[in-house]
């Protein structure tokens, strides 16, 4: 089974928060994925999303002060809900979570993340050689970095789809 999590930045005010205009706008967004990916607008993250959102959160214990904002990159925002909740919701961030998003990412140190939660993710069970997953994740969350850094500084909002 294939499940991804699909991000797509938008210029400010272009977002309808209405379930069947966002599933309309999503769907043709993830059929020139890789379009939108390549130029800059769009990214996804297949099946690991949970992972990379469980390593971000490891950022509260390293920086009380953060807040929520290392939430925002993965689960956090404003939830569209789909057919009383049978169907996984779009999730809207507007600019100033863009930028909050970002400049989560670009504080975040990998590495730091990775040596409080590492062990864990790629634990007993997981079936993955830790450096292996180590590096796979770090792609994720440097194309995240990219990606919202992007969307911030164009003054973007962001909806996300959960894909399954």
């Amino acid at each position: 089974m294939s499940f991804h999590m699909h991000l797509r930045a938008v210029p400010a005010g272009e977002v309808r928060a209405d379930a069947v205009w966002l599933e309309t706008f999503m769907r043709d967004a993830w059929d020139a994925h890789a379009v939108e990916s390549a130029a800059g607008v769009s990214t996804s993250i297949e099946k690991d999303f949970g992972v990379v959102g469980q390593l971000h959160s490891a950022a509260v214990s390293l920086d009380e002060s953060d807040g929520g904002s290392c939430e925002l990159a993965v689960y956090g925002g404003r939830v569209v809900d789909v057919l009383g909740g049978r169907r996984p919701p779009f999730v809207l961030l507007g600019p100033e979570e863009v930028r909050e998003a970002a400049a989560f990412l670009d504080r975040a140190d990998f590495d730091a993340l990775w040596a409080m939660m590492g062990a864990r993710l790629a634990g007993p069970g997981s079936g993955t050689d830790e450096d292996e997953l180590r590096q796979h994740i770090r792609g994720h969350h440097v194309r995240l970095q990219g990606f919202y850094r992007r969307a911030a500084a164009a003054g973007y909002e962001v909806v996300k789809a959960f894909w399954y």
